[in-house]
């Protein structure tokens, strides 16, 4: 089974899977970014190399996740958001990229926890880690991510990780995995 933990900046996705891979029989699979040099290349777009590994992420859920345990650390919500606020993706253009791997993941045993957080509760985590993002930009991803979880066709389940603690976000998170293992 796949399972997707989607969510801005510091809302608690790596305490979360971190905790699963640590208690569950999950490994993880780090889908972020890690060659933003590619984004400066002339005629390359950090989002295209996305696509294309968000793609072979599809052709994987559709060859190994009947008999694998990976859990994701982002994947096409966030490409979507954060390719439309910082990368100026144009919006068709995003939201045919999202639709594309949502269509197709959404034929696997594919779960996704969606975490978030008010500003405020943001705020005092990125305090702790040294970051400066704006109250602009938390709304604009917020309503980026809210757009995708309206539409995606990936059974999803949304956590308020300003209102629950690491332990019960955890509890919440492994119960709604659970009830997807067939």
């Amino acid at each position: 089974m796949f399972v997707i933990v989607e969510g801005i900046h510091d809302t608690g996705k790596s305490s979360l899977i971190e905790k699963i891979c640590q208690r569950q029989p999950y490994k993880l699979f780090q889908s972020k970014r890690l060659f933003p040099e590619l984004a400066n290349i002339n005629n390359s777009s950090i989002s295209d190399f996305a696509t294309g590994t968000n793609c072979a992420i599809v052709w994987f859920a559709q060859t190994f996740s009947q008999s694998l345990f990976i859990i994701f650390d982002r994947l096409h919500l966030s490409e979507y958001s954060y390719s439309r606020l910082f990368r100026d993706v144009d919006e068709v253009i995003a939201l045919n990229r999202f639709r594309m791997i949502d269509d197709k993941l959404a034929q696997f045993n594919v779960r996704m926890i969606h975490l978030h957080c008010n500003y405020d509760i943001l705020v005092g985590r990125l305090k702790d880690k040294n970051k400066q993002y704006t109250e602009e930009h938390h709304n604009k991803l917020t309503d980026y991510f809210n757009k995708l979880i309206e539409i995606t066709k990936i059974t999803t389940y949304s956590i308020d990780t300003g209102k629950c603690s690491e332990e019960l976000t955890y509890e919440k998170a492994t119960d709604f995995i659970a009830k997807g293992i067939v």
